[in-house]
């Protein structure tokens, strides 16, 4: 270990991170929480969400706040209300991708 004090470059920052219990979410929401930035966790599944609040539970300086929802809904109004409460954004990772028929 270094004596190196850790710097937190996202502290003070909130960032959402929409798709967070997928895999790509899971490792930016794990990065963000490490560089200190607060993150509000957005996902279909509330047991997923859980499961990941457990993944990243010490993963290091940043605050992990989960919300249920689903960002592709038609009602965007909806979802933009809900996720207000957190108040303003500081940047957004979007990982959700659309299912395609074949």
């Amino acid at each position: 270990m270094s004596d190196t004090p850790e710097i937190q470059l996202l502290s003070g920052r909130t960032v959402l991170v929409a798709g967070a219990t997928g895999g790509i979410g899971e490792g930016m929401t794990l990065a963000l929480l490490q560089q200190g930035a607060t993150v509000v966790a957005v996902g279909r599944s509330e047991e997923r969400l859980a499961k990941l609040a457990a993944y990243t539970g010490d993963a290091g300086p940043g605050t992990l706040l989960t919300h249920p929802a689903d960002v592709g809904a038609p009602d965007s109004q909806a979802v933009r209300d809900q996720l207000s409460r957190y108040g303003p954004l500081d940047g957004a990772v979007v990982t959700i991708s659309t299912r395609c028929a074949r």
